[in-house]
C-alpha cells in the first residue's frame, strides 16, 4: 500500500458530551448536535492499516468524531470552536478565526445512508459481502479496492444500508474535488442540469465539507437494550487493490456534468 504522510482529526466535545446515539429498549435516541467547544487533536496516518486503527480508537470513546479539515495554526486546540469560515463579531461575542482549513487528503469516508438492500439480504450475515453491496454503489475506481468499515449506530433499526466505508487514495484530494467525483450527474436530454440525477446518490456529498462532523464513535447500549448488529460493527475488508486510483477530476467531462 502507498506510504504518504497525512493526519485525521479527531474533535472530543469539550464537557464530554456523547456524539454518538443510544440504543435502549424503546429505540435510538438521537446524537446531540449543539456541541460549541471541542478539544482538538491529529492523529498521523500513512495508509489504510493506520487509518482503520485511528478510526477503531477514536470510535471507542462516545464523546469523539471526526472531521476532515486541518487545525489551523492558530487555533487553541484545548477549547476550539468547529469553524471553517472567520465567525464575525457579534453584539455579545468577538470575531473568530476559522479553526479548520480545507486540505487535500490521502483518505476518503463514504457515508451510505439509507441506500436500499437486495431483497431478503441480510447486511450482517457477512460484513464482506455486505460492503460489496454498498462498494457497488461507488465509481469503479473502488470496486476492489481494500477499506474500512463500520455499521452505523442506526444500522438494523432504520431501512437500508447505514454503513461507513473508509478508503485509502492513490493522491490526495480536496473536498472539491470529491464533489465533483462522486456528485456527478447522468445527462439527460431536454431537461435542465440542475435536475439531473445524480451517479452515485447513495453518497451523502456533506461528508466532503471541511467542518462537517462523521459520526464514527460506536453507539451506546443501554441495559435492556438490543444491539441489532449482530457481526463485528466495524474492520478491515481486504481487496485486489490497496490504493483508489483518483481520476482527472478537472477533466470537462466532470465539470460538465457535475455542475
Amino acid at each position: 500500500m502507498a506510504r504518504n504522510s497525512d493526519s485525521i482529526t479527531i474533535l472530543r466535545s469539550y464537557a464530554g458530551q456523547p456524539q454518538t446515539k443510544t440504543l435502549n429498549s424503546r429505540g435510538v435516541i438521537a446524537v446531540e448536535q449543539r456541541i460549541k467547544y471541542f478539544v482538538g487533536d491529529e492523529q498521523p496516518v500513512h495508509d489504510l492499516r493506520t487509518l482503520a486503527a485511528a478510526l477503531e480508537a477514536a470510535s471507542l470513546d462516545p464523546a469523539q468524531c471526526v472531521v476532515r479539515g486541518k487545525i489551523a495554526d492558530t487555533a487553541t486546540r484545548a477549547k476550539m470552536r468547529r469553524l471553517s469560515t472567520p465567525k464575525p463579531a457579534t453584539a455579545t461575542e468577538p470575531a473568530e478565526p476559522a479553526t479548520l482549513l480545507e486540505v487535500p487528503r490521502n483518505w476518503v469516508l463514504f457515508d451510505v445512508d439509507g441506500a436500499p438492500l437486495p431483497p431478503g439480504f441480510d447486511q450482517f450475515a457477512s460484513p464482506a459481502a455486505t460492503v460489496a453491496v454498498a462498494i457497488s454503489q461507488l465509481p469503479a475506481a473502488f470496486h476492489g479496492a481494500a477499506c474500512w468499515y463500520q455499521f452505523t449506530s442506526s444500522a438494523g433499526i432504520k431501512p437500508g444500508l447505514r454503513i461507513w466505508l473508509g478508503f485509502w487514495l492513490d493522491r490526495p484530494a480536496g473536498g472539491a474535488e470529491l464533489r465533483l467525483w462522486l456528485g456527478e450527474k447522468i445527462p439527460e436530454a431536454g431537461v435542465k442540469r440542475a435536475v439531473w440525477r445524480r451517479e452515485y446518490p447513495a453518497v451523502d456529498l456533506s461528508v466532503f465539507d471541511t467542518a462537517h462532523v462523521t459520526y464514527i464513535a460506536k453507539p451506546i447500549i443501554s441495559e435492556g437494550a438490543r444491539d441489532p448488529c449482530r457481526c463485528a460493527r466495524s474492520g478491515l475488508i481486504a481487496g485486489k487493490l490497496g490504493t483508489v486510483a483518483v481520476p482527472d477530476i478537472s477533466a470537462p467531462a466532470y465539470l460538465a456534468s457535475s455542475t
